[in-house]
């Protein structure tokens, strides 16, 4: 113990082993970050890599702050016995005077001091591995793993990295090369909007299994990429039961317009897909869920090509739901011919129905909305109104003031004819 308490009141020792410390630790920090950055494959090994380098420091930092100590106030930094004392020659008095110049808070500050120091410093030197950027190489250590659920954690780091050139190059990496996780890696490369990843994005499209291929849709959807119709309507069976997450992507997208007078898509892709869904819904061979999600589509991309499929669904025999998604597209589309046969299906509709808010999920739980609230024949008037065709005014105003109705439909009906008298004929 007396041994102990020499060394550590003696310069010389302290300095040494500061030394050697400090000197060891520069030569440890290089491939430690170089491990981290470039080779790990594991993030708990990772942590514990960093945990032993940061035991290091710590043991650096405890010979440095002694040293400060020993610089600072002298000799029996350590705490002396009673009888040290008087082969010293100190009263109490003399010792008490001293003691209260180095305290043990005193002591744990500059401990506390020359630590932060330290990890600041070599946190620098090995590229933020230790702290600034742990985070990053957290999501890097992932990326490069080969399992499948450490690549699908790291993504949520993926998409916070926006810009990082080395994210972006892993999740091309993960793209490019057989394995897990693919799809989630086009996810994060949609959301981040790596505009550069956009070919091997468009190859999962083409080639991958079907979530690759429903990744893949939704990416290009977010980076409006001009080759979405084409590859979604030459992969359509392959998409097979994320064929939803196909019409989501296309209707998110919609009739873009890039400016006044140029669309995303050609007039020919447009009018092709319009063919295309309609031809689906025709066949009978879509789900209900699929048949609202493809009226949506053809409401969003304004598919005139879609009218007589849609306008067959002006029938008491719809369920509600798709007669409502159907409306709102007759209503978008705006053809002037849908507008008679719409005045004629509200002397059939039921008055009471009403339009339920629905939402369609991708794979990945980002929701859209295919249809917003509202009574059955307010959303007829409103999809009416929305064509502005003059030959329903006269139904309109029989409908103003038929009991019958609602007030809140007979005052919209009345705002119809109202609006229409300031609206210049066809």
């Amino acid at each position: 113990m007396k041994k102990l308490k020499s060394l550590l009141n003696s310069k010389l020792f302290l300095g040494t082993v500061s030394i050697v410390l400090i000197a060891f630790s520069l030569v440890s920090i290089i491939p430690v970050s170089k491990y981290i950055i470039n080779e790990s494959l594991d993030v708990v090994t990772n942590f514990y890599t960093v945990a032993v380098f940061m035991l290091l420091l710590a043991l650096s930092s405890a010979a440095q702050a002694f040293l400060i100590v020993a610089v600072i106030w002298g000799k029996n930094i350590i705490q002396p016995k009673p009888a040290e004392l008087k082969r010293n020659g100190e009263d109490d008095i003399d010792f008490s005077m001293r003691a209260m110049k180095v305290t043990g808070a005193k002591k744990s500050f500059i401990f506390g001091a020359a630590l932060a120091i330290n990890i600041f410093a070599f946190d620098m030197i090995g590229d933020g591995v230790l702290v600034t950027s742990s985070k990053r190489y957290h999501v890097l250590t992932n990326l490069r793993s080969t399992d499948g659920q450490q690549r699908a954690d790291a993504m949520a780091g993926a998409i916070q990295l926006i810009g990082d050139a080395e994210v972006a190059s892993a999740l091309r990496r993960i793209m490019e090369s057989p394995g897990e996780a693919r799809e989630w890696a086009v996810y994060a490369a949609g959301i981040r909007g790596d505009s550069k990843l956009r070919n091997p994005i468009a190859n999962l499209l083409r080639t991958g299994n079907k979530r690759e291929r429903a990744a893949a849709a939704m990416a290009l959807a977010r980076m409006n990429d001009p080759r979405l119709i084409r590859l979604v309507i030459d992969g359509w069976p392959k998409f097979e039961e994320m064929q939803k997450d196909a019409l989501i992507a296309l209707g998110m997208v919609g009739k873009k317009r890039l400016n006044r007078d140029v669309f995303l898509f050609s007039d020919s892709e447009m009018r092709e897909l319009g063919a295309f869904l309609a031809e689906q819904l025709e066949s009978k061979r879509l789900d209900k869920d699929l048949t609202r999600l493809a009226i949506w589509c053809l409401n969003k991309f304004e598919s005139a090509e879609g009218l007589a499929y849609l306008e067959s669904l002006l029938s008491v025999q719809t369920d509600t739901q798709t007669l409502c998604v159907a409306l709102e597209a007759l209503g978008n589309i705006g053809a002037a011919d849908s507008s008679p046969k719409m005045v004629d299906f509200i002397k059939i509709a039921d008055k009471s129905s009403e339009c339920q808010e629905m939402v369609a999920t991708d794979f990945t739980g980002k929701q859209v909305l295919i249809c917003s609230n509202s009574n059955l024949i307010a959303r007829i008037i409103y999809e009416i109104a929305h064509i502005g065709d003059y030959r329903a005014v006269p139904e309109m105003a029989r409908l103003a003031e038929d009991p019958s109705y609602r007030e809140s439909i007979r005052s919209l009906a009345k705002e119809f004819v109202f609006k229409m008298q300031y609206q210049p004929r066809q």
